[in-house]
């Protein structure tokens, strides 16, 4: 936009296409030139505020909201390229960034970032889980007894609620086939604090 920042996230569905483009949460600062990747990995790093302020801010998106990550060891730059991969584990997720500048130097570099998606750091040992990150027909999770005033919203990438339970038990079983095949987020809400877990719908 003419090298002015803008804050607004947009989102294009490629487990199911619809042709159409989808608004996602407005980014947490205004950016232009900045970076990122969607799919396994979704991270957007640095950009610039002005010809001469550029930054190494890294975000995060769970679907839902975005959240700060690491900084980019890199340093503040704009115009570099980012592109996601998935590890071993479809949810063990790499993003890799480089190349990119700042006011004084073109760089040719690249960087890594590995990390679970989808799950929010907690204090203590207890927290939600899924037993399968890969669903068909149900959406089966744990939730430690400890928890209480426990519900879920489960949320597609455009962050539109599809589904929500109240009361939910230590051993739950969500059924999903209304759910089309793609990437979702389920919201697990309790008093201990909300954990967002992602799992996929194959069929």
């Amino acid at each position: 936009a003419n090298d002015n920042p803008l804050s607004d996230a947009w989102h294009y569905p490629i487990w199911f296409e619809t042709g159409t483009w989808y608004p996602a949460a407005d980014l947490p600062a205004p950016r232009y030139g900045a970076d990122g990747s969607a799919g396994a990995a979704m991270v957007l790093t640095g950009g610039a505020t002005s010809s001469s302020a550029f930054h190494d801010e890294a975000w995060t998106f769970d679907g839902a909201a975005w959240a700060s990550t690491a900084p980019f060891p890199g340093g503040p730059r704009r115009g570099g390229v980012g592109a996601a991969g998935s590890n071993t584990s479809p949810w063990l997720s790499r993003f890799y960034y480089g190349t990119g500048s700042d006011p004084s130097l073109r760089y040719k570099d690249w960087w890594m970032l590995e990390y679970p998606v989808g799950i929010t750091e907690h204090s203590g040992d207890e927290r939600p889980s899924l037993l399968s990150s890969l669903v068909s027909d149900e959406l089966h999770m744990r939730v430690p007894a400890s928890f209480a005033q426990t519900m879920t919203k489960i949320l597609d990438m455009q962050g539109r609620v599809m589904d929500a339970h109240d009361n939910i038990t230590a051993d739950q079983t969500i059924d999903v086939r209304s759910l089309s095949p793609g990437q979702y987020v389920v919201q697990v809400i309790t008093g201990n604090g909300t954990f967002p877990l992602r799992f996929a719908v194959i069929r």
